[in-house]
């Protein structure tokens, strides 16, 4: 494929790309015996890919559902917004032609997706597998803790993705953006692993933009403090195990709570996750969800519609407490929330997630605004996504988000305009005569324990039912059924209700990418409140 890429671009055998003899590129020559079926990796590479023939003319580029059935306008919206081809074909977009592009960026940036493939990359993996530095300086350099391989520092980081969460707001060099896609499209076939090859291609334009927005000497201006390194990377100042040094015991400490609160009262471990959501959603993950009302002072973010049947705030000070007498005023509320979200998806048969921790908490309540930030449970699926996606968390994240879904209850309040007066049709007929039986009246008092579960088979573990369910029309809100039939979220429902495993993976790259919207990090933003409910006094 690469070897097509590189004649739509330079042609078969011109200037500094000839291939033969030892003027010739070495990375050319390698993507030639590739084509030719030699080398070590022989011939799998036309054994292994089929080819569509097709010239694209009756195919929109942006627009048409030719990947996965998900258009690239949907995909990548605020690509699609900087272009100015949005309704073109693919057949068009590959007649624009490649002259204006020139020798805008440099040669070894053009190669970065070439040496990407490749595992060439100067990553601290290979750098101590060649014995250039020691082997237990491998961990990643934005300081995340995983393992600095290529396949994490394009794919699996959580401080990239938060980048990729940026990238989506349109933060880009126009001509660049242009580049890339136009440098990469060819007349005659499209190939079925394009999918994976267009993933690599938006991983090819953040590089350019990289270097464009460095080499201009462009200042990102990030909410999340993060900042350049000699690497071209950037380093946010949420750590694990942040408070190592400072409170050693206090992870402890709120994982023994969590696990003794979860077995005087299950629900407990529910709450801590809805807290998370709640707290991180609005503005940021900064304990303004835990400040109480304090007349003529505070409004409470709690008596918003949105906050409906939400409970057990009562024990995040328990826990408050008992790490306020290991240390004091050194652990904050939000730092709180996080772990305890953390610890209740395991004791509810989640992922295990590495949480970052150092946040500070918020001076303010954010009541006014919350509805603003909150989806409402009858919202339509694309103000959902746009929501999750101004906090950085992408179309597959937000899929796996709603998974926690999987656990909890639903109050008769929240569904009974789907049992009446009339069944929603999209319901499964025999699910809402169950519904019924549990919401048999279409005035439900709020104030009566009247609700539904979840999840009927597996309650209390987070698990992918919850997919299998609203594939079978048994969701129980509107956001439910919407989900699972929308074409930019179905293809993810549907994946997530075969695979377990990759469920377990995407929720917990969306709890990290939720848990770390906006922190407060800075010594003149926030505090470490001593009581969570309440603001220090001065």
């Amino acid at each position: 494929m690469w070897y097509w890429v590189l004649v739509a671009r330079y042609g078969e055998a011109a200037g500094r790309l000839a291939v033969g003899g030892w003027s010739g590129s070495v990375w050319w020559r390698e993507i030639s015996k590739i084509r030719d079926g030699e080398g070590a990796v022989g011939g799998w590479f036309w054994e292994s890919i089929e080819r569509r023939i097709g010239n694209g003319a009756d195919t929109f580029f942006w627009t048409g559902p030719w990947l996965g059935g998900v258009p690239l306008s949907v995909r990548y919206k605020y690509l699609f917004d900087l272009s100015t081809h949005q309704s073109s074909s693919v057949a068009a977009m590959c007649e624009l032609g490649l002259e204006e592009v020139g020798d805008m960026v440099p040669l070894k940036v053009l190669v970065l997706a070439w040496r990407l493939l490749r595992n060439r990359l100067p990553t601290k993996d290979n750098l101590a597998t060649h014995n250039i530095i020691p082997q237990d300086a491998q961990f990643c350099v934005t300081g995340c803790g995983g393992l600095e391989t290529a396949h994490h520092l394009f794919l699996s980081c959580p401080t990239f993705a938060r980048y990729g969460g940026w990238f989506g707001h349109g933060l880009a060099c126009p001509q660049l953006t242009r580049f890339c896609y136009k440098s990469i499209l060819f007349s005659s076939f499209t190939l079925l692993a394009m999918e994976t090859f267009i993933h690599q291609l938006l991983e090819k334009v953040k590089y350019h933009s990289l270097w464009w927005l460095k080499s201009h000497n462009v200042n990102l201006g990030f909410n999340t403090h993060m900042c350049w390194s000699s690497s071209l990377v950037w380093k946010s100042q949420l750590q694990v195990n942040y408070y190592s040094t400072s409170c050693p015991k206090a992870e402890e400490i709120i994982k023994q709570q969590v696990t003794e609160l979860y077995h005087w009262h299950g629900d407990t471990a529910i709450s801590w996750v809805r807290n998370l959501f709640h707290d991180c959603v609005v503005k940021s993950c900064d304990a303004s969800l835990l400040l109480s009302t304090v007349r003529g002072v505070v409004v409470s973010e709690q008596t918003s519609g949105r906050s409906f049947g939400m409970r057990n705030f009562k024990y995040v000070n328990n826990i408050k407490t008992a790490v306020e007498k290991e240390c004091p005023l050194t652990v904050s509320c939000a730092d709180i929330v996080a772990l305890s979200a953390r610890d209740g998806i395991i004791m509810l048969g989640g992922p295990n997630i590495e949480m970052k921790t150092g946040r500070k908490d918020s001076k303010e309540s954010y009541s006014t605004v919350v509805e603003e930030f909150i989806p409402n449970h009858n919202d339509s699926i694309s103000l959902v996504l746009s929501r999750f996606q101004a906090v950085g968390v992408d179309v597959e994240a937000t899929v796996a988000l709603l998974g926690a879904h999987s656990v909890g209850r639903v109050h008769c309040m929240n569904l009974v305009h789907r049992l009446y007066p009339t069944v929603d049709p999209t319901l499964n007929p025999i699910h809402a005569a169950y519904l019924k039986r549990r919401c048999p009246t279409p005035y439900p008092d709020p104030k009566a324990v009247q609700y539904v579960r979840n999840d009927l088979k597996t309650p209390m573990i987070i698990d992918n039912n919850y997919y299998k369910n609203i594939l079978q029309h048994k969701g129980l809100l509107t956001i439910d059924e919407e989900l699972a039939t929308d074409p930019i979220t179905a293809p993810y429902v549907q994946k997530m209700a075969e695979d377990n495993d990759y469920f377990n993976e995407q929720f917990s790259r969306a709890v990290l990418l939720l848990s770390e919207n906006n922190p407060l990090i800075g010594d003149d933003q926030g505090e470490i409140r001593k009581d969570c409910r309440y603001v220090n006094r001065k």
